[in-house]
């Protein structure tokens, strides 16, 4: 059986820096917001929704970048989870009640890289900051 959820590496700039958003969960993985894909749900709309229940950011979506990372879940079913990039700002995340309870780090790229839980997870990181730079030397 296939699973399928889609999710953001969020992100803001404080000071010219870019910061990314990660989620903490009670039993200690890092990671970004993501969730199941609901009926009548594109891939979009589903990260946008997981992003807010999970930590109260409203994202906008940045155009460009769509990645995809698979595994095996411990019930033996194969998960497909869909990433975009998603841009905030003047936005605090913090807990949203009635949904999962999440803490939250925004860090910097080598730090966030340093407390990803998962390499897969590390290597959506890197392809994001990848595409963030090139669409930073694009407009200098």
């Amino acid at each position: 059986m296939r699973e399928k959820s889609c999710g953001t590496v969020t992100f803001t700039k404080i000071d010219g820096e870019i910061k990314y958003l990660l989620t903490r969960t009670d039993y200690g993985v890092y990671g970004f917001a993501k969730g199941h894909v609901e009926d009548g749900e594109s891939e979009r709309q589903t990260a946008v929704r997981e992003t807010w229940e999970e930590t109260s950011i409203k994202p906008k979506i940045v155009n460009g970048f769509r990645k995809t990372i698979q595994y095996k879940l411990k019930n033996g079913n194969d998960k497909t989870v869909v990433f975009f990039l998603g841009y905030f700002e003047n936005q605090t995340p913090k807990h949203n009640e009635g949904f999962e309870n999440m803490t939250y780090e925004l860090v910097p790229y080598d730090e966030a890289m340093k407390l990803l839980t998962f390499d897969n997870t590390k290597r959506i990181l890197k392809r994001a900051n990848d595409f963030l730079t090139k669409q930073k030397e694009k407009k200098s």
